[in-house]
């Protein structure tokens, strides 16, 4: 007769010498291992984890990119021509109708791809669109963190992409940081969106899209006929209740970006994709 022991799993992680939590590391190991390297298990040909990693192991194999290559990159031109809505040099020039509208354009060029960071706008079912605000991203955000990686990574980019000085690069990361900071103050960093039963809960539909806040600079409905090219303007849209009724995040959105040059908006678009986005950090 065998007995079996059921020990849980955080009393395994507090004695980490311990046998048992040595045997259960390996054995995750030997099976993410195992999917990794032998395509052929049929078990594991679908785990997220391990497709992920076999993509990220190949693509360093086989990778000769330089940081010379990836400026010229069609993507990252393309990325470049998107968010380019205004003066790229002038930080006084105020929103007006032609970089207001170049604003939503990049939104849904951004929203398609899964890099829009502001907000998520998905579509679900025919004529159905989630808008939620990126809680997942802002409730694990770091100012520090970001700044410190921004200065880093991203100043040298503003410099050879969009022509600026050092000093002027500086100090336009020094404003991205700053607006990530707001959007941040104005996310809700609400716990209870990590519980799958009580986010469900906070799910209502609407046609009404006035409820998150109209504005001619950020005006939600172009968003959505930019991202999902439809003329279809009024869909069905599945919103979080405390996102507009609690915390009030997509008004207050509008009014944080009225009120922040479009300059420093422009490049904190740019600064999310190659920071996130792309990965940029990590793939150089």
């Amino acid at each position: 007769m065998h007995l079996v022991y059921w020990i849980p799993m955080k009393q395994m992680e507090e004695n980490k010498n311990s046998f048992y939590y040595r045997e259960h590391k390996k054995k995750k190991k030997k099976v993410f291992l195992d999917g990794l390297f032998y395509p052929e298990n049929n078990n594991l040909k679908t785990n997220p984890a391990v497709l992920k990693t076999r993509l990220f192991f190949n693509s360093c194999m086989i990778s000769t990119s330089s940081q010379e290559e990836f400026e010229a990159s069609t993507l990252l031109q393309e990325l470049v021509t998107m968010v380019n809505f205004t003066d790229a040099k002038n930080k006084s020039k105020p929103w007006d109708a032609a970089s207001s509208l170049g604003f939503q354009k990049a939104l849904g060029w951004l929203g398609g791809r899964s890099w829009n960071y502001l907000f998520v706008m998905s579509a679900f079912a025919e004529e159905e669109i989630a808008f939620v605000q990126n809680f997942n991203y802002w409730m694990y955000f770091s100012s520090e963190n970001w700044s410190a990686t921004l200065n880093s990574t991203v100043v040298p980019l503003y410099q050879s992409l969009f022509g600026l000085s050092a000093s002027q690069s500086i100090n336009l990361a020094a404003d991205v940081s700053d607006f990530a900071d707001a959007v941040n103050s104005i996310s809700s960093h609400d716990d209870s969106y990590t519980d799958p039963s009580q986010l469900s809960s906070y799910q209502r539909f609407t046609q009404n899209q006035s409820i998150f806040g109209t504005s001619s600079v950020l005006n939600y409905t172009n968003v959505i006929k930019f991202q999902f090219a439809t003329s279809n303007l009024k869909p069905w849209i599945l919103y979080l209740e405390p996102d507009v009724y609690t915390y009030h995040y997509f008004s207050n959105l509008i009014s944080l970006i009225e009120s922040t040059s479009p300059q420093t908006v422009q490049f904190y678009l740019f600064a999310e994709v190659i920071l996130f986005g792309l990965n940029f950090e990590n793939v150089l």
